[in-house]
C-alpha cells in the first residue's frame, strides 16, 4: 500500500475515534457509516479498520499510555481531533508491526499539523515522542 493510501487510512480511523469520543457511539457503527460515505478502495478500509480494530482492542493501555505523557496537561483539556490523533498514532507505534514506530509519529505530527490548532504538531510529536523514547527506543 503506498504511504498516501495509509494516510487516507488513518484520516479515516481519526474520524471514526473522533466521532466515537464526541458523541459516544459505537466504533463499528460509526465505521459503517463513513464506509458507505466514501468510496475509498478496499484496502484502505480495510488498514484503516486494522487500526480501530487494535485501538478497541487495547485502547485502556493505550488512552493510560497517552495520560501518563501529557506533562502539564489535564485529559480534558486536550481537545478531541488531538486525542484522535494521539490515540491513532499510538495504536500504530505500539501495536502495528508492519509500520516502523518512527513513520507512526511523524504520520501523525503531519496529520495533527492539518487538523489539528496551530500548536496541535508540536504538542502530538512531544506526546508521542515521549511514549517512542520510553516503550520503543532502546
Amino acid at each position: 500500500m503506498k504511504p498516501l493510501d495509509r494516510r487516507k487510512a488513518r484520516y479515516i480511523a481519526i474520524q471514526v475515534i473522533y466521532i466515537h469520543e464526541l458523541l459516544g457511539e459505537k466504533i463499528e457503527k460509526i465505521f459503517e457509516k463513513i464506509k458507505n460515505l466514501n468510496k475509498f478502495r478496499e484496502d484502505i478500509m480495510e488498514y484503516a479498520k486494522k487500526i480501530i480494530k487494535e485501538y478497541e482492542k487495547n485502547s485502556y493501555s493505550i488512552d493510560r499510555e497517552i495520560k501518563n505523557h501529557l506533562k502539564g496537561w489535564r485529559w480534558e483539556q486536550v481537545g478531541y481531533v488531538e486525542k484522535a490523533i494521539l490515540k491513532v498514532g499510538t495504536t500504530e507505534m505500539l501495536y502495528i508491526e508492519d509500520i516502523s514506530p518512527l513513520v507512526a509519529v511523524n504520520e501523525a505530527v503531519e496529520l495533527a499539523k492539518g487538523l489539528g490548532t496551530d500548536a496541535a504538531g508540536s504538542f502530538v510529536n512531544g506526546i508521542l515522542g515521549a511514549i517512542y523514547e520510553e516503550k520503543i527506543k532502546v
